[in-house]
């Protein structure tokens, strides 16, 4: 006889990792739109959390500093824009 081993759980975290912020988006967009705006809500509480405790905040602040000492530096205008970027994506 064989066992069922348990459904693999995957936290939001890994989620974002393997498939990108993108898809936690787009997902969260996707539950408000059939209207199940507390499993929204849960979910985009606990995508704040994330990105609150990955330095998200700390790094856009780095990373403006150190584009207002040298506006001419792309390598961080770039990494800042696509930071911000991946935050708040393109509503198309």
């Amino acid at each position: 006889m064989r066992t069922l081993e348990p459904p693999t759980r995957y936290g939001l975290r890994h989620i974002v990792e393997t498939f990108g912020v993108d898809a936690v988006v787009e997902r969260i967009a996707d539950l408000r739109a059939a209207g199940n705006r507390p499993a929204a809500a849960c979910l985009q509480a606990e995508f704040a959390s994330i990105a609150a405790r990955g330095g998200y905040t700390q790094r856009v602040q780095r990373l403006a500093r150190a584009l207002a000492d040298d506006p001419a530096n792309e390598t961080v205008a770039r990494e800042l824009a696509e930071l911000l970027a991946a935050r708040f994506p393109r509503r198309v």
